[in-house]
């Protein structure tokens, strides 16, 4: 959750995290308004599992550039303008027929991921 041109955005994860525990959209609007400042949270073993899901899937990205598949890397952006530029390369890519769309993104304003 973050404000893009003065948009609040969401994501999937957003959408998920409500429906799991609707006080942590509370939460998240509060740190996206200033009003909180979100918790920093030290954790190794999350740490850890995030390295190692970044390792799997550059790891599994390889493997499909082994077997020769097309593959269109779309590069992330936080900001609106990178967000459209971004769905306009996932849209070329799919329309294109590439193999793979590593990192694809839409983006409408409101929701984005």
């Amino acid at each position: 959750m973050q404000r893009v041109e003065g948009r609040l955005v969401l994501s999937p994860t957003d959408l998920t995290k409500h429906l799991a525990c609707a006080h942590a959209t509370t939460l998240d609007l509060a740190v996206v308004a200033g009003a909180v400042e979100a918790p920093h949270v030290a954790d190794d073993a999350l740490t850890l599992i995030f390295e190692l899901g970044l390792e799997h899937e550059r790891a599994y990205l390889a493997s499909l550039r082994a077997e020769g598949r097309s593959i269109t890397e779309i590069p992330t952006a936080f900001d609106a303008d990178g967000r459209r530029r971004a769905e306009q390369q996932t849209l070329d890519a799919m329309r294109s027929g590439a193999d793979v769309v590593y990192q694809g993104t839409f983006f409408d304003g409101s929701w984005g991921g």
